[in-house]
């Protein structure tokens, strides 16, 4: 028949064991040295996504069946770490000496703060020991020293002998067995039914594979000998003293290998972020001063302590921003996002306003204003044809167009008022403030001097009538008045007459 052998198709021939006595037996170091192949599951657990720094410290893989239980942390089982690449970390395990049975995979303390994860999902898994039968088999008394058997490669012959006083079995294959191989092999050997094999509980393994053609016990030599050695049709063992020896037993024997499965999990990680969006408002009436700046810069705070990641907000942007790529937890709790605002020149930030639909900045700017002194000046011979009115009416332009601002001057503020916190620009532009008089009497010329900035002075002149002259006494209807009235005339003609004569007479004597 044909059956499976450390990975190899074999066939089962015969076997024999030999029952040994011996008085000494060789140091384990004389031994055959076999791979270990004990039951053991291998698990491998990549984190991608993560740096290393990232990675729980308690994270842990759970193996759990029906009567065990391992727990794989960064501290046991042969822990591993390889890094291979950025936020790409694998780590290894390996549970030696598994015991069989079918086991669960479970992982704990997986999660990350601010990360995402997809996990793999793994099924049961499943550990199987090694099984090693007996087929059928012989046993016969040593009673001679040759023995026929075939102990080629990758022959499935096995022969057990039994020493002297049931002090030990030897066992011989033909290639070598594991370490659970020969657990096996030996708990079947003690298990066989016939024979004193179940007697000794010392056993030593020797094979051809890797001790050669001669295995030494004491004093004692064992020799196999190949197909036509020194002449010979066949294949044999050659057993030294055969006093040494009890029994010996031929079998075939078959090996089905361990189970020993490899554990493969990944976790994908994505980091995981938020977004705080600002808001920048400004009470300025519109910048009419037209000192807004282009831009404006906050910093984050994260639960009230700096971060030192600074956000520019530009007027381009209708004067809105994000922080972008934000942890949203630490230590398990939502993080409080504020802003606090660089100095912006001529301003005053009045209120920041921080919940968890974003950030909003608010500053403040009085608008600049001036007064704008108006004055009345009379001209009017203190008002001596009593024209002058109790009061007029001044009313305030700007840019040349009408406002709702206005002015009455009367004696009662000494003719003199102003208009006050008047805004001193318009969309930025400086405005320009003119006056105009609108009750005076048409007897008054009125005019305007000064500006904005040094007053407006409105003077109204009024010329006053001449007085009329006054009438002279009445006369007497009589002559003596008319006669009055020639002599006198008479009299300024000669004082004329003689003016021009006198003159004459100078210009002779000349």
């Amino acid at each position: 028949m044909n059956t499976t052998m450390k990975g190899k198709a074999v066939s089962i021939s015969a076997v024999l064991i030999l029952l040994l006595t011996a008085l000494q037996i060789l140091p384990p170091a004389a031994q055959a040295t076999a791979p270990s192949d004990e039951n053991y599951i291998l698990v491998e657990k990549t984190f991608v996504g993560l740096p290393t720094d990232k990675i729980p410290a308690n994270f842990q893989v759970t193996l759990t069946s029906d009567s065990q239980t391992y727990y794989l942390t960064s501290a046991s089982h042969g822990w591993t770490e390889v890094v291979n690449g950025p936020e790409n970390v694998t780590w290894t395990w390996s549970v030696n000496n598994a015991v069989p049975g079918t086991y669960t995979v479970t992982e704990q303390n997986a999660d990350v703060e601010n990360y995402g994860l997809t996990p793999t999902s793994v099924p049961a898994i499943t550990v199987v020991p090694t099984s090693f039968s007996l087929e059928g088999g012989r046993i016969t008394p040593c009673n001679r020293l040759d023995w026929a058997i075939d102990l080629s490669p990758n022959s499935s012959t096995l022969l057990v002998l039994n020493m002297t006083q049931n002090k030990g079995n030897v066992v011989i294959t033909a290639d070598a067995l594991s370490a659970s191989e020969r657990e096996a092999a030996k708990q079947s050997i003690l298990n066989y039914p016939e024979g004193p094999f179940k007697n000794a509980d010392t056993f030593y393994f020797f094979s051809i594979e890797e001790n050669g053609n001669q295995f030494n016990v004491e004093h004692v030599q064992i020799n196999y000998y190949g197909s036509g050695y020194e002449g010979g049709t066949g294949s044999y063992i050659h057993i030294g003293d055969q006093s040494y020896w009890t029994q010996m037993l031929f079998t075939d024997y078959s090996v089905t290998s361990p189970i020993n499965p490899a554990v493969t999990l990944t976790n994908q990680y994505a980091k995981q972020t938020i977004e705080v969006l600002v808001d920048k408002v400004w009470e300025d009436a519109n910048d009419q001063d037209g000192v807004r700046p282009d831009m404006i810069t906050v910093e984050l705070l994260a639960n009230g302590q700096p971060t030192g990641n600074t956000l520019d907000i530009y007027a381009s942007d209708d004067w809105q921003g994000a922080f972008t790529g934000l942890d949203e937890f630490a230590g398990g709790e939502p993080i409080n996002y504020c802003a606090v605002e660089k100095l912006v020149d001529g301003y005053e930030t009045v209120d920041v306003t921080c919940t968890t639909d974003g950030i909003t900045v608010v500053n403040s700017r009085a608008v600049d204003t001036i007064d704008i002194v108006v004055k009345k000046v009379w001209d009017d011979a203190n008002d001596k044809d009593g024209l002058r009115p109790k009061s007029v009416t001044v009313k305030l332009l700007a840019n040349g167009k009408p406002t709702d601002y206005e002015l009455i001057l009367s004696e009662d503020n000494n003719w003199k008022a102003s208009f006050t916190d008047l805004d001193k620009n318009m969309q930025g532009e400086k405005i320009t403030y003119t006056i105009e008089e609108v009750s005076t009497s048409d007897a008054y010329v009125s005019v305007i001097s000064g500006d904005q900035d040094s007053g407006f002075t409105i003077t109204n002149t009024h010329e006053p009538k001449p007085a009329d002259p006054a009438s002279p006494p009445p006369l007497a209807k009589t002559g003596v008045a008319i006669g009055g009235t020639v002599a006198l005339v008479v009299l300024l003609l000669g004082v004329g007459l003689a003016a021009v004569y006198g003159s004459r007479q100078y210009k002779r004597e000349q």
